[in-house]
């Protein structure tokens, strides 16, 4: 009986329609969606691994001293820097000066003992994430030194041999041209040079860095030579300040008569970083 009822309520219960199966629809190749590259495609190539960041970075610094009795001495100097990265570029401007004088303690007046400046420009194209080409324009002035301008342009390549966090180091080789154009006997020069530089930011701890860069300018005969070296001790008070101590080096084997090859100056500074 129980089989019977079964088969009756099996044979009244309505027909099942068969499901038909989703149409499959075909992408336009001309308007579909490109899939994003991954992030360290789309970072420049030289820090594959970071997120690209095109913002300037940079620092702004100041520093004087004012000393007032037995003697009177002002001492003033400021110093900015900037950098912007994108894709595979770099570019990199620096300024700077200093002043200082005192009082003549025979005549009352007032000398002048230093006013300097000197600014650059450059240009850095990555070809991979080591290796660039760049190309840079120094322009340099020095009262005392009898210097009106000297002009450097330069053209080479350069490498990053260190690329750490808390170390980097790029080192540099090229051809410059180097145009000296000085005040009263002494001669101007001009002549074509090697340029042998370096790049290195040392992180010492956490709150204080170590910063130092070198230019060589060794003639082609070797008959001049001209060298800068830029060392700091700079330490963070906060996020956006700091305090940095600087000695700056400078070496001309062919000098004007009545000054010397070696001039050395030291800054004490605060700064802003951006």
């Amino acid at each position: 009986m129980f089989t019977t009822c079964a088969v009756l309520l099996l044979a009244s219960a309505p027909p099942v329609e068969p499901v038909s199966p989703a149409p499959v629809v075909e992408a336009d190749p001309l308007t579909a969606p490109v899939a994003e590259p991954p992030a360290s495609l789309a970072a420049p190539l030289y820090r594959a691994q970071d997120e690209p960041d095109e913002d300037w970075h940079g620092t702004v610094g100041l520093g004087a001293t004012i000393t007032s009795g037995n003697s009177d001495i002002v001492t003033a100097s400021a110093s900015a820097g900037g950098k912007k990265e994108w894709d595979s570029n770099r570019v990199t401007l620096k300024g700077s000066w200093s002043f200082a004088q005192q009082e003549d303690t025979t005549t009352g007046g007032t000398d002048v003992t230093q006013r300097q400046w000197r600014g650059m420009a450059k240009y850095d194209r990555f070809f991979d994430e080591r290796d660039y080409g760049f190309g840079s324009l120094t322009l340099e002035n020095d009262d005392i030194a009898f210097l009106n301008l000297r002009s450097i342009y330069s053209v080479g390549v350069g490498r990053k041999f260190k690329n750490e966090e808390d170390l980097k180091l790029d080192g540099e080789v090229g051809l410059a041209f180097v145009d000296e154009n000085y005040v009263g006997k002494a001669a101007d020069d001009e002549y074509f040079a090697l340029r042998l530089a370096s790049d290195l930011d040392y992180q010492v701890s956490e709150n204080t860095k170590f910063l130092q860069t070198a230019e060589l300018y060794p003639s082609l005969d070797f008959s001049e030579f001209n060298s800068i070296v830029d060392s700091r001790l700079k330490i963070n008070m906060t996020d956006a300040t700091y305090m940095q101590i600087q000695w700056i080096t400078k070496y001309n084997n062919n000098a004007p008569p009545g000054t010397g090859s070696t001039d050395n100056l030291w800054i004490l500074s605060l700064g802003w970083e951006y």
